[in-house]
C-alpha cells in the first residue's frame, strides 16, 4: 500500500476505503481459483461479433448453438481424460515438481513439515492445506513446497488438491446437454400478456464513427 500511496495518494485512499480484502488476492477471505483461459466476457464478445447483428431470436439461437457445441466437445474431452486432475492443473503440478527437486522435508508430525531448499524455509500443513508461501492457501493446488511433503509420506498430490480441480468435477460440469428447441415457433404457447407486450429498444446515444466490434486490449493483457 505504501508504494501505491507514493504513486497516487488519491488511488491509495480509494483502494483503502474499498476494503483491501475485495481487491487483494492474498487477503481475500474466500476461495479464489486461478485456472482460466481468458476473460470470459471478451471470449463471448469475440464469438458473437457477427451474430450480435441478428434479431433477438436468431441471436439467442446462435448462442444456444455455441453452447451445445461447447458442452459436447468438453464432455467428450473430459470423458477421455484419464488423469485424476484436469489438464491445466496436471501441467501446473508437473512444473512445480521440477521446481521442487532438491528440497529437503523435515517432518514435524503426521501432517506438518518444514521444507528447506528454496530461497526461504516454508512450513507446510497438509491437514489444513496451507503453506507459509501462501500459494497453497490461495490457489488450492499444492505448491512446490507442499509437493515434496506429500511425496515424503507416500501420498499422491491429487489427494491434497481441491475437488474443483478434479477430472470427476470437470466431467460433472459438462454431463448435461444443451438441447435445441424442438417445437417450431408456430406452435409456441405464448401467454397473451407476453404476445401483446410492446418491447422497445433501450434509449442509447450512437457514438460518432463506425461501431467498434472488438475491444482494445489493455497493456496488462498484452504483457500476458
Amino acid at each position: 500500500m505504501t508504494e501505491i500511496f507514493d504513486m497516487s495518494p488519491e488511488l491509495g485512499r480509494y483502494l483503502q476505503e474499498a476494503d483491501v480484502r475485495k481487491w487483494s488476492r492474498s487477503l481475500f477471505p474466500g476461495s479464489r481459483y486461478d485456472i482460466r483461459t481468458t476473460n470470459p466476457a471478451e471470449s463471448i464478445n469475440s464469438l458473437l461479433r457477427i451474430p450480435r447483428e441478428y434479431p433477438v431470436i436468431p441471436l439467442l439461437d446462435s448462442i444456444r448453438e455455441f453452447m451445445t457445441r461447447w458442452f459436447y466437445e468438453l464432455h467428450l474431452l473430459s470423458s477421455k481424460h484419464l488423469d485424476p486432475l484436469t489438464v491445466k492443473v496436471e501441467k501446473k503440478i508437473d512444473r512445480r515438481i521440477v521446481k521442487a527437486k532438491g528440497f529437503q522435508v523435515y517432518k514435524i508430525d503426521n501432517f506438518r513439515s518444514l521444507v528447506k531448499g528454496d530461497i526461504y524455509e516454508c512450513h507446510v500443513d497438509l491437514e489444513n492445506r496451507t503453506c507459509t508461501c501462501g500459494k497453497y492457501d490461495i490457489g488450492k493446488i499444492p505448491c512446490r513446497h507442499a509437493i515434496p511433503a506429500i511425496y515424503s509420506r507416500g501420498r499422491e498430490v491429487h489427494s491434497f488438491t481441491d475437488i474443483l480441480y478434479t477430472t470427476a468435477t470437470w466431467r460433472t460440469a459438462y454431463s448435461e446437454s444443451i438441447n435445441p428447441i424442438a417445437v417450431p415457433q408456430s406452435e409456441w404457447n405464448v401467454p397473451a400478456e407476453v404476445d401483446l407486450a410492446k418491447v422497445l429498444p433501450p434509449e442509447s446515444r450512437k457514438n460518432a464513427g463506425p461501431p467498434v466490434k472488438r475491444s482494445i486490449a489493455s497493456q496488462a493483457l498484452i504483457d500476458l
